[in-house]
């Protein structure tokens, strides 16, 4: 297992997720998934920038994988399905550390490390 440091944390390089997975994740980390407010930061105008399912906050990155309720669901139901109580994540740094610091055993671990960075 690999681990690669972001601002956000250390990201799990592991074989079992495919790359552009981890790549994901690593772009996530470092706010740089193409939301509405990410595409507004570099120039591109949308005259909306709320959320699309929720309309409740700002789409950025960690509302988008994280925050909105339909994300908040999805992540409840994956937490309840593999035997965990639901930790609370500010944002995706907090699931990506969450996940590398989770467990003793490795092979669980690993196999959370998946789920999450897939799930995302």
């Amino acid at each position: 297992m690999v681990n690669s440091s972001g601002e956000g944390g250390k990201i799990d390089w592991i074989p079992e997720v495919p790359t552009k997975v981890r790549c994901f994740i690593w772009r996530a980390v470092l706010n740089g998934i193409p939301t509405a407010c990410a595409l507004q930061k570099r120039g591109i105008n949308f005259n909306i920038v709320m959320c699309s399912y929720c309309d409740l906050e700002r789409e950025d990155t960690d509302h988008v994988l994280i925050k909105c309720s339909m994300a908040a669901k999805v992540w409840e139901e994956i937490f309840r399905w593999y035997g965990i109580s639901q930790p609370q994540f500010g944002n995706i740094s907090d699931m990506v550390e969450f996940c590398s610091k989770w467990g003793s055993c490795l092979k669980k671990r690993r196999n959370l490390i998946s789920i999450c960075y897939g799930t995302a």
